[in-house]
């Protein structure tokens, strides 16, 4: 009896951290959670796509830019080990279905605009992309209401 009711729990267990959070097995049969880095071809981003993947993260490394690969991904080795897409967090429609496709555990969203001239030199454009993008971010994840966290 004591036997059934451990096997009933432990099913009930998988099936509620199964649910909660969505791990993905490794090469080796390990569990992975799944990241999605919004700007992660700046320092930030590249830095925080490192520390990642050495804790054993899937990572999706989102830029606006077609050549997502940047010279600090290839600087610090990880190039070959990060998923690339391009994708402008101010798309809701393109926002929506990275993250659908995705279904991640974690979102960072450290996209900006890269340039600080740049920023003084179109403020209102700098500000229309980080104001419309986190509110394109938290619409996208209260539409979906995936068991996610959003960190900026």
């Amino acid at each position: 009896m004591l036997c059934g009711d451990f096997r009933v729990y432990s099913q009930f267990y998988l099936m509620l951290v199964s649910s909660s959070v969505s791990f993905r097995l490794g090469l080796l049969g390990e569990l992975r959670m799944r990241a999605v880095v919004f700007g992660s071809s700046g320092q930030d981003g590249s830095l925080l796509s490192l520390s990642l993947l050495k804790q054993g993260y899937e990572v999706v490394g989102v830029s606006r830019s077609s050549g997502s690969v940047s010279a600090t991904h290839q600087a610090l080795g990880i190039s070959q080990s990060i998923d690339y897409v391009t994708a402008d967090l101010c798309d809701f429609r393109e926002t929506l279905g990275l993250l659908a496709k995705y279904k991640p555990d974690e979102v960072y969203n450290l996209a900006a605009q890269s340039s600080v001239g740049l920023s003084f030199q179109v403020p209102v454009t700098t500000f229309h992309g980080i104001v419309n993008g986190t509110i394109n971010l938290l619409e996208v994840a209260r539409y979906l209401d995936l068991p996610m966290r959003i960190f900026f």
